[in-house]
Formats: structure tokens, sequence, C-alpha cells
């Protein structure tokens, strides 16, 4: 039986850590033993740390954990956090007599979602860092608003987020875990449709499909529309601020584990449109009645975010 979540892979423990009144998160991606991994980064405003050791020409065969979190460049501490609880471990790679752990590590932009960010001199991401490798488990966790997701918007809909996981017809399970902090729009025009609604499963969509009827004209050169609007197949664009991991039991190589990760994005990409490039950003309430009909999509602590 699998939960359609990325703990589905044996020796894959998560653990979420959030504070909502700082309207962002920690997610922590703990492997039992050093597992391959690499790393395809889009985008036009990327953030990371440690990815670079991730190319197919570098000598880093395996990593300890993978960090997705909040607070844009801020955020990237939670990495040293999972770091110190790993050390603790014992696990890592000894270099010299001296113990590092690998962790990669991927962050989303929710710095403007209205949160209280004045914490002081340092960062809270390290301690936060540090809990959520504590409270990996490989065991069922929650999605939505929490960890990575705490803070993370669309165009429509709140963010959050995501996993998902599926077994191909020659018994390898692959699975996805994503942080959607999207610019474009997961739902078509104003809702309650989801673009991803024909993958949906157990009626996590609210069991509506798609609209009978759907304009994909393209709108004029120069037109700008107000909100959040399904375009036509060639204007669709992924959104710059997510952060994912895509990883498989079937022993690949890092230079196949960089095509699942490009797979990954590729697929989900396309159920998020553009939309409002000024929604996201802008110091206002997310709209939930857009989606009231809709399924488990919402708006407060714990709702469901659209799955993979």
């Amino acid at each position: 039986m699998t939960n359609n979540l990325l703990t589905d892979i044996p020796g894959i423990a998560v653990g979420n850590v959030e504070d909502l009144s700082l309207g962002s998160g920690v997610t922590a991606i703990v492997f039992d033993k050093p597992a391959v991994a690499a790393v395809s980064v889009l985008g036009g405003a990327p953030g990371g740390r440690d990815t670079h050791m991730l190319a197919p020409e570098n000598t880093v065969e395996a990593v300890d954990a993978i960090v997705l979190s909040g607070g844009s460049a801020l955020g990237l501490d939670a990495a040293g956090g999972v770091q110190a609880w790993l050390r603790e471990q014992g696990r890592g790679v000894r270099f010299r007599g001296i113990l590092i752990p690998l962790v990669p590590q991927a962050i989303i932009f929710d710095l403007a979602n209205g949160g209280n960010k004045d914490w002081g001199r340092f960062s809270p991401y390290r301690d936060m860092g540090f809990a959520a490798a504590a409270a990996a488990r490989a065991a069922p966790f929650e999605l939505g608003t929490k960890g990575a997701g705490a803070g993370a918007t669309t165009a429509t809909v709140k963010g959050g987020l995501g996993s998902a996981s599926a077994i191909t017809r020659s018994g390898h399970t692959v699975a996805a875990i994503v942080s959607v902090n999207a610019v474009g729009a997961p739902t078509i025009g104003d809702g309650p449709w989801f673009w991803a609604a024909p993958y949906e499963r157990d009626g996590e969509f609210g069991g509506l499909g798609w609209p009978q009827t759907c304009d994909t004209t393209p709108p004029p050169q120069g037109y700008t529309r107000h909100q959040h609007d399904y375009w036509s197949h060639s204007d669709r664009r992924n959104a710059d601020q997510a952060a994912g991991d895509a990883t498989g039991d079937h022993g690949a190589r890092r230079s196949g584990t960089r095509r699942i990760a490009r797979a990954c994005a590729a697929g989900w990409r396309h159920d998020v449109r553009r939309g409002d490039m000024r929604a996201p950003f802008a110091r206002r309430p997310i709209r939930t009645d857009r989606v009231g009909a809709c399924g488990n999509a919402g708006h407060g602590p714990g709702h469901r975010t659209r799955r993979l």
C-alpha cells in the first residue's frame, strides 16, 4: 500500500517545521544512508546551497539530506541546522578526520507574504532546519501549509507543500516533493477547476474535472489581464519560485537522476499557468472564496495543496 508521498520510497524520511507568525518553514528530506543525487536548476532567479556539487562532472557521489526552505537567500541557513543534527548522529563524509554532512538546499521567496520577518540579528532558519531534521520520519507527513510550503502562495490559491508517488510498469517507485510558490495560477480562470484535474486522485480537487469550455485565445499584444487567466499552451510558464526534489529507488546514476529532476519540473509546471505577475507578492489577503467549492483547496493551516 502506498500513501502517494515521497516516503513511499524506503529509506527516505521527511520532517517539517513551520512558524505561521513568521509565515515560513523548512522541510528536511533525510536519507537513511547517503543517496545518489543530482540537480537541475531552472528559472531566472534561483537560490540554493551546495547544489553545484551535484553536477555529474563533480566528485560528490551521494548526499545525506536535502533541504527545502522559505526565506529566500536568508533561508539558506536551514541547511546548517540539518548538518548540525546529522553530525550529532555521526553522519557525513570524513575528510582528514572532520565529519562533514552533505546537505544541498533550495529555497523559495516568501518574504513578502505578510508574516513577521523582524527576527533580529540572525534568522531563525538554522534552528528550524535542526528541528525539521530531528522530526524527520519515514512515515506519512502532512501537506499544504507545512514545512517549506508554510509561506508559499500562488496567483489564485494558497500555495504549499505537495508530494506524490507512482509505481512504474517495471516496478520502480518514483516520487516527488515540491514547495509550490508559483507566479502562475494552478486554477483555470477564477476556479474552481484545477489545471491538474486530469491527474486527480481520490477526489482531492473536488472531482470537478475541467470546465466544458475554455478560452485559449492568447491576449492581444501589450494587453495585461487584470487577474489570473488561462492562456494558450505556447504561453504556459512555470513559476521561478519553486523548489523540488525527485528521486527513485532504482539506483540511478547522477546523470539519470538529473533527468528525473528535469522530468519532474516539466511535468508539474504544465499544471501552473501564467497569471498576474504581481499577485503572489501583493500585500493583500489571498482570496479563498474563489475555491470554496473545490475539494480540499483552502487557505488555512493544514490545507491540502494540489498533489503532483
